[in-house]
């Protein structure tokens, strides 16, 4: 069984950037390539079964991905609104007004330093 799903993940993966029908020849391989390695002939009513069996297999973890997916995008949608939430209660940020320039000016009149800023 573990052989089986590592297939069907090995299948998953390589099914990237295929039309449905290379897909599904594709995994029609990899099944048919399963069962036969899991001793079953080609043609048999056991054989048959383990081809039921790798489908409902696929079928199942489709559905558990994609409830896990469903899952996750509305927890993502939860944590958005708390954040929204939360930075509605939070205080606007400072305004921040520019520096105005300083100057500074310094005689040095017989060892006395005089300095002036405006």
């Amino acid at each position: 069984m573990k052989r089986a799903f590592t297939l069907f993940i090995l299948g998953v993966s390589l099914a990237g950037c295929v039309t449905a029908e290379e897909r599904a020849m594709r995994l029609d391989a990899l099944d048919n390539q399963s069962c036969e390695n899991m001793g079953y002939t080609r043609g048999t009513q056991l054989y048959l079964q383990c081809r039921q069996l790798q489908a409902s297999n696929r079928l199942a973890a489709q559905q558990a991905n994609a409830q896990a997916m469903a899952q996750t995008g509305q927890a993502l949608q939860n944590m958005g609104q708390a954040m929204q939430a939360r930075d509605a209660m939070l205080p606007p940020p400072p305004v921040i007004q520019p520096v105005q320039p300083v100057h500074t000016t310094c005689v040095n009149n017989v060892g006395v330093l005089n300095c002036n800023t405006y």
